[in-house]
């Protein structure tokens, strides 16, 4: 990788360059918040004189003329937007010509395609609103716009810019002072070669971590608005942090520096390569392997930041560090199988603002268990009771799907008496085994008792029935004796178990299910002392299941983020949902239920009098949604809701919605 200084002026000014933002990328989505910020920066600049830091921009050479945007697109794309728009406002031909030929469009000799006039290609969807834009005025390009392409980022961002030049030039500004410190704008350039773009990518969005990790909490205020820190915001949230350090620029930024360069050399602990080899690794790495690259628990490296430096720092030791890391890793295993939210950003910042509050670091791991348990609803930590009920008692490979029951298993295996042997967790043999099959033959219909056969689609995917084999394949639906005779010679020591059962019904199953989850209160543990007394829980349900279930059903709970609703009837649902996402998100949320896209949503007009129809809500204007549904429509609606939502807003709300049945 190479890092150089440089200038808007100079990087997005270079001669015949085409900058192309990679397909894995997520669409221009900057908010109105982030326009106005840049534009009061650059103002900054107008009136103070001094240069002004804009970022990093990180891609990769592809071609002699193209490079790849690894990072940095929202920031390029928003300075030709503001570009675009000084251009089409000022009258002043020998401005309007330098920002047309050197920082939107490539001129000259050799430039005779499409795609290398324009200086920035962005995602095939906001692709084609950029360049209609770029290619018409101000007064011209709206007829040539559809009304979803006028409701995009893009051109919204285009218009608030136009309006916001109009405003400062009405004010005695010029546009000539904007396009000067436009120029003057400074940026590190890093240009990868070897790596991995993607990795690289998600390199530099790990600051959301250090921030959070450094500011106790994934909160930010935007324009009097809370938002969370997420790569969305990542721009404003460092400059927020960062201003709000000690002593002088020099000073700040030095110390800055230091101290990232001090973290991301404990944050390397957290990352893994595809090909890690296990056997190679420390048991804590192991430890941390399963904790955030199998089970996917990402959320938590700020806290675990939060830990390992402390550890850095010898105010707590091995142990205590060892027994922390097993703390978190037990509540989001219990909180997965439970299906209740375990660790997430604001979550982590509240632990950590709790354990901010130790001044005698021999208590710490007592003032841990205190401030990880300190959960409520949703996000307490499942006691022994909730977490056995679970394994033994529900569908726990619907829950844990594939990836997540062989992480399971195998984690079982590892704590086992006769674990030597076990081969690597990333053998591509080592399967999932349904000792009652999946698909019954004639032979295993016979075989079972009417009982179990009564219960067979309960007992299908429970704990008990399940097992980790190397010969699924062959294994497929052959009878209980003949499993058993290849059951006997496997390493795993819960699956060699098997063989010591004469039968295999519905008692058996049972009994395998509760003798294991017993084992598993062992590896996955929580001190009685910390354990709360609850009333009877409820099962939490969450987005993604089986919907059918729910049929005949009357919910009691909604559960969005980490506000609990209670609810009588499934048509509560989405106006609920719509009240929270309208508040996140105005403008995103309206586009999305104006898109078209979502069945659920109606435009009143002529034809159409949804304000009578008691199936439907009022959100406002002429925007309504239908409320009463089956079950299953409901909660398809609310996922694709909340899925588009996440995509536009960096939210994370189709992850974190729950629910309970009455």
């Amino acid at each position: 990788m190479q890092a150089h200084n440089n200038t808007i002026e100079e990087y997005l000014g270079a001669p015949k360059t085409v900058f192309v933002v990679p397909v894995y990328q997520r669409n221009y989505d900057w908010k109105e918040g982030n326009c106005r910020q840049l534009f009061n920066d650059i103002v900054g600049v107008v009136q103070s004189g001094k240069e002004h830091f804009l970022g990093t921009i990180c891609f990769k050479v592809s071609s002699s003329h193209e490079r790849s945007l690894i990072d940095g697109q929202q920031r390029l794309t928003s300075i030709t937007l503001m570009l675009k728009a000084m251009h089409d406002f000022d009258d002043d031909e020998d401005n309007q010509e330098e920002i047309r030929d050197q920082y939107i469009f490539n001129k000259g000799r050799g430039i005779d395609t499409a795609f290398l006039k324009y200086k920035i290609h962005l995602n095939k969807r906001d692709d084609i609103v950029y360049h209609i834009l770029l290619d018409n005025t101000k007064d011209s390009v709206e007829d040539k716009l559809t009304n979803a392409q006028k409701r995009s980022r893009v051109y919204q961002n285009y218009l608030l810019f136009y309006d916001l030049i109009a405003e400062y030039v009405g004010n005695g500004g010029s546009v000539g002072d904007i396009l000067e410190a436009l120029r003057g704008l400074t940026i590190i350039e890093l240009e990868i070669q070897k790596e991995n773009p993607q990795e690289i990518f998600e390199s530099l969005n790990s600051f959301v971590d250090y921030l959070i990790f450094r500011k106790r909490s994934d909160s930010i205020t935007i324009n009097g608005r809370r938002n969370h820190i997420n790569e969305n915001f990542l721009y404003v949230a460092f400059k927020d942090y960062y201003a709000s350090l000690p002593g002088d620029n020099y000073e700040k930024t030095k110390n800055c520096f230091s101290d990232m360069k001090d973290c991301a050399l404990i944050y390397r602990t957290f990352l893994f390569s595809d090909d890690v080899n296990l056997s190679k690794e420390s048991p804590m790495r192991k430890k941390l392997y399963f904790l955030l690259s199998i089970n996917d628990t990402t959320k938590a490296r700020s806290l675990l930041l939060y830990l390992f430096d402390l550890h850095k720092r010898s105010l707590i030791d091995d142990d205590m560090l060892d027994q922390a890391v097993d703390g978190i890793s037990s509540l989001t295993f219990r909180a997965r199988v439970c299906k209740a939210q375990g660790v997430n950003r604001q979550f982590a910042g509240n632990v950590m603002s709790r354990l901010d509050e130790v001044t005698n670091y021999s208590l710490f791991i007592d003032a841990f268990w205190q401030a990880i348990t300190a959960g409520r609803g949703s996000y307490a930590f499942p006691t022994d009771a909730e977490f056995l009920d679970a394994l033994k008692d529900k569908p726990l490979y619907v829950t844990l799907r594939s990836r997540g029951m062989k992480c399971f298993l195998y984690v079982m295996e590892m704590y086992s008496p006769f674990h030597k042997g076990l081969p690597a967790f990333d053998d591509e043999t080592i399967t999932v085994e349904h000792i009652m099959p999946q698909t019954l033959t004639a032979q295993w219909k016979v075989y079972l008792s009417k009982e179990t056969m009564e219960e067979y689609e309960d007992l299908l995917h429970r704990l008990g029935n399940l097992a980790l084999t190397n010969y699924n394949g062959e294994m497929s639906n052959k009878s209980f004796d003949e499993k058993k005779s290849v059951y006997k010679n496997t390493n795993y020591h819960y699956t060699k178990e098997i063989v010591d059962y004469e039968q295999w019904q519905i008692k058996e199953i049972n009994e395998r299910s509760e003798a294991m989850a017993k084992e598993a209160l062992r590896i996955w543990t929580l001190p009685q002392q910390y354990q709360q007394a609850k009333a009877a829980p409820k099962s939490l349900h969450a987005l993604g299941e089986d919907t059918s279930q729910f049929t005949y059903t009357k919910p009691s709970q909604l559960i969005i983020g980490d506000h609990e609703y209670p609810v009588s009837y499934w048509a509560d649902f989405l106006p609920l949902l719509c009240q929270v996402l309208d508040k996140e998100d105005h403008k995103v949320f309206t586009d999305i239920a104006r898109s078209g896209k979502i069945s659920a949503f109606a435009l009143e007009d002529d034809d159409h009098d949804y304000a009578s129809n008691s199936s439907f809500w009022h959100i406002e204007d002429d925007l309504y949604i239908r409320q009463f549904m089956s079950a299953s429509n409901i909660l398809e609606t609310v996922s694709k809701i909340t899925k588009a939502f996440d995509a536009t807003a960096g939210t994370d709300y189709s992850s974190n919605i729950l629910f309970t049945l009455k």
